[in-house]
């Protein structure tokens, strides 16, 4: 049971949403230079995916939770900013509920922030590759086609780093989960899912698999979850690049 003011979480909203903001709009917003601001891609899409996903959340706890919209919008910017506060029990959510939170932490702040996650601005170079792939299906041999984001051509190189790095995240959150359920039974997939992507994105919501009681294992697969998280999978690429120069 608690309580709170709605309009009280105004504030911290605010604040969390500014903290998942680029170092250069932030810099830009205190300079007054508002044009900058608007013309940065990264920083449209984030705040059409923070406002889609927190209303859609909020819906949902209004419906399926019994609870209020303004608890489900805050816990959303919550886990989509990496801020980490909570309103309320997560622990028992729908799993619906809970996906949607997942989807949050994982997405994250823009680039060149505090903020966890895989960054809006490598899903958006991803994105528009996929839809490249697509077009290319109906367009001539002779068409050729790159990523440009705020008027300025993305590599092929870049494009291919941000969908490793995605591939890694997404492939290292489901071996952990896997995990989390091996050494634990009592555990559902879901809740092992959310832990392990509030870790990697260094989020700090839980639907309470980490307890006192928890085995040691599940601890020491957050723990590692947390680390390679916020070096954003540097320790793989080095241990990747380690066995590459042993075999050669």
């Amino acid at each position: 049971i608690y309580a709170y003011s709605p309009s009280s979480a105004i504030p911290f909203m605010v604040f969390m949403t500014l903290g998942a903001l680029n170092f250069i709009v932030l810099y830009n917003l205190i300079t007054g230079n508002f044009r900058e601001v608007l013309r940065s891609e990264e920083l449209r899409y984030f705040i059409l995916a923070l406002i889609i996903l927190s209303v859609i959340t909020g819906v949902t706890y209004r419906v399926l939770e019994g609870g209020d919209f303004m608890t489900g919008f805050f816990n959303q910017v919550s886990g989509m900013s990496t801020t980490g506060f909570n309103i309320g029990s997560l622990k028992n959510l729908k799993n619906f509920t809970k996906s949607l939170l997942i989807l949050g932490m994982f997405l994250g702040g823009m680039t060149f922030s505090t903020a966890g996650g895989v960054k809006t601005l490598r899903l958006v170079m991803f994105l528009k590759r996929l839809s490249i792939y697509t077009e290319k299906i109906v367009l001539p041999p002779s068409v050729i086609k790159r990523v440009v984001i705020q008027g300025q051509t993305v590599s092929d190189e870049e494009v291919s780093i941000s969908f490793m790095l995605i591939s890694l995240y997404v492939m290292v959150a489901f071996i952990i989960s896997s995990l989390i359920t091996l050494f634990n039974a009592e555990y559902s997939f879901i809740d092992a899912l959310f832990e392990t992507v509030s870790a990697l994105s260094c989020v700090g919501l839980s639907v309470e698999v980490i307890t006192p009681t928890a085995p040691l294992a599940v601890k020491v697969l957050i723990a590692l979850a947390m680390y390679i998280g916020r070096l954003e999978f540097a320790p793989l690429l080095v241990l990747r690049s380690l066995v590459a120069r042993r075999k050669y």
